[in-house]
């Protein structure tokens, strides 16, 4: 059986964006006859976890831990117990006492560090990436590496394993490394990273980037390298997911956003926009909305969601629920009336952005409101007509989507049978659709 050894800063049971990309690949790569071995950090005891995703990789499936000599390996039963001791957690009491004072000391120089070290703090464990992976190949038939970031010095890894087993390197990059999202500039300031990404893309026998402005740029900046290297493979949802029954509420208008907000893209006109819009009703017709309204941030930052909610006097109507597993937030958002896609329409919210969890909003085939600026994610709200894109701070607008919506829902009780909106398209983003694009370029190049 030929082996793919995927490099990755976050892998499950991590439950963060950027561990799913990798996860869905692992998943489905088993089933055209290769065996994933994955190499990644172990949890610490506050990250978000979901122990649930790994039941969801083929039985084979290898998880080395860095710092934890045994590997886990996915079989049909998984205990709890085999999960904690195979992937580094410690749940004791010295641990935990270590574990707080390492991200205390971490935490004071992290600012630092981050501008010490090229081209991130991740950097420090490069070395320990390679050894593993080079311990690993050593025993490993016909094999390929994929790297994939953020963080980018992962891809140092890769390509240092590659020249040392001569063997094809696919970079994998779900963000940019030149942060064109929040700068607009898509050259590195830096000439050693400059160098470092030049490195990369020139030893990679194939370049991924996870949105077309992404390529785009990546092909303007590194002029000499042949076009054919450079591909845009998106992220995905998982189908199978969103066919667990949901039953919205009846009684309730309910707008859901999932993930945290990115405060420096100036994320918050939909709580502005609700702010004037109740401010501008009569007391009757106010109470009347706040009882049907109900806004639920899942998985966001609570301290950030609960100053927003409160500085615009949304309390009765904005919600906010932690972290929860992934099955659930699905659930969640799936049983939902409209999704909310603030991304933002500051000066850092650059057009070349699709996040990940617009995708998983397809996925619903629920209205999506998004407010950002013009750009690869508007185009996509509108190619596969998906909801409404509001480019501006326009209020106005807002406040005539919510009544429209509102309205249409409690005046028709086939109200999701009869959707303006047609989801054209979406099934292309299908993790087996995705996926295998991402495998058919992998096995071209062995």
């Amino acid at each position: 059986m030929k082996t793919i050894l995927i490099l990755t800063h976050s892998f499950p049971p991590k439950n963060i964006v950027g561990a799913l990309r990798p996860f869905r690949f692992a998943k489905y790569i088993s089933g055209r006859g290769w065996k994933p071995v994955i190499v990644t950090h172990s949890a610490t005891e506050k990250s978000a976890l979901d122990f649930s995703l790994l039941q969801e990789l083929s039985q084979g499936t290898q998880i080395h831990y860095l710092f934890n000599s045994k590997p886990l390996i996915i079989s049909e039963k998984i205990r709890m117990k085999d999960i904690i001791e195979n992937s580094g957690f410690k749940f004791t009491r010295k641990n935990r006492l270590k574990n707080k004072l390492m991200l205390r000391a971490l935490g004071t120089g992290r600012d630092l560090l981050n501008r010490a070290l090229l081209p991130d703090i991740d950097v420090i464990w490069t070395p320990f990436f390679i050894k593993k992976a080079v311990n690993i190949l050593n025993n490993a038939n016909s094999k390929v590496i994929l790297t994939t970031s953020p963080p980018h010095s992962i891809h140092l890894a890769g390509l240092i394993v590659a020249v040392i087993k001569q063997i094809p390197w696919v970079a994998d990059f779900r963000d940019p490394w030149d942060k064109y999202p929040l700068t607009g500039h898509y050259d590195l300031a830096n000439p050693l990273e400059r160098r470092l990404e030049k490195a990369v893309i020139k030893r990679a026998d194939a370049v991924i980037s996870s949105t077309k402005t992404n390529t785009k740029n990546l092909i303007k900046k590194h002029k000499d390298i042949a076009q054919e290297k450079f591909f845009t493979i998106t992220n995905a949802f998982d189908k199978e997911k969103f066919s667990m029954p949901v039953v919205p509420d009846p009684d309730k208008f309910i707008i859901s956003y999932t993930g945290i907000f990115y405060v420096d893209k100036d994320p918050f006109t939909f709580f502005r926009a609700l702010h004037s819009w109740f401010s501008g009703m009569s007391d009757d017709k106010r109470q009347k909305y706040k009882k049907i309204l109900e806004v639920k941030l899942i998985g966001s930052q609570k301290s950030i969601a609960d100053k927003v909610r409160k500085y615009y006097g949304l309390e009765e109507v904005v919600h906010i629920i932690g972290r929860v597993p992934h099955k659930e937030s699905i659930q969640l958002i799936s049983s939902s009336d409209m999704l909310l896609m603030a991304y933002g329409l500051g000066r850092q919210a650059r057009p070349g952005c699709l996040p990940s969890k617009v995708f998983e909003y397809l996925g619903c085939r629920i209205p999506i409101l998004a407010i950002t600026r013009e750009g690869e994610l508007a185009n996509l709200i509108r190619e596969t007509n998906s909801g409404y894109v509001v480019t501006s701070e326009n209020h106005r607008e807002i406040h005539t989507i919510l009544e429209t919506e509102i309205h249409r829902k409690f005046s028709n009780n086939s109200w999701r049978n009869k959707n303006k909106f047609r989801f054209e398209g979406v099934e292309k983003f299908e993790e087996r659709f995705v996926c295998s694009d991402m495998i058919n370029l992998i096995e071209k190049l062995i």
